[in-house]
């Protein structure tokens, strides 16, 4: 925080890092990640509701929630995410985003607010089309060095 009480950008870097569930990619390609409970007294689904959705372009192709996950202290998992099978538009990226958010009242934040979230590049993809070998070549134009500019002007030319 800044003197005036005004969050420092670095502050978004300290919750990530300090983000009580920590999540790692498994095999995307079926749609599973790791996910790990860092608290060491707290099962996650007593405070805890995840979600996750699908993104391709800022568009939302899929979502929905993480029901069922019981992760105690300090356990890891691997979870398989239900996400339906995708055909991939070409040139588009897939991401999969996940979040888990505060499902009770806290002294120090409402539930809903996000406490862990974690993006991931999803592995379905079709390459761009390869750019044409035939391209009109490069012209270069000559701009005037400082000096000559600078005559120019006085010169009005």
């Amino acid at each position: 925080m800044n003197a005036d009480r005004t969050p420092h950008p670095g502050l978004a870097e300290v919750k990530k890092v300090y983000q009580p569930i920590q999540m790692h990619a498994g095999d995307l390609s079926r749609a599973e990640i790791e996910v790990a409970n860092w608290n060491d007294f707290l099962p996650a689904e007593t405070w805890l509701a995840a979600d996750w959705r699908v993104v391709a372009d800022g568009s939302v192709l899929e979502q929905g929630a993480l029901d069922g996950l019981a992760l105690a202290p300090r356990e890891k998992k691997i979870v398989a995410l239900p996400i339906r099978a995708i055909t991939p538009r070409r040139g588009t990226e897939y991401w999969l985003e996940v979040s888990f958010k505060l499902k009770i009242k806290t002294p120090w934040a409402d539930p809903g607010h996000e406490v862990a979230w974690e993006q991931f590049k999803l592995p379905w993809s079709i390459p761009v089309a390869s750019v044409p070998a035939a391209l009109p070549p490069v012209k270069a134009n000559k701009h005037p060095s400082a000096s000559e500019f600078g005559r120019r002007i006085q010169c009005g030319g």
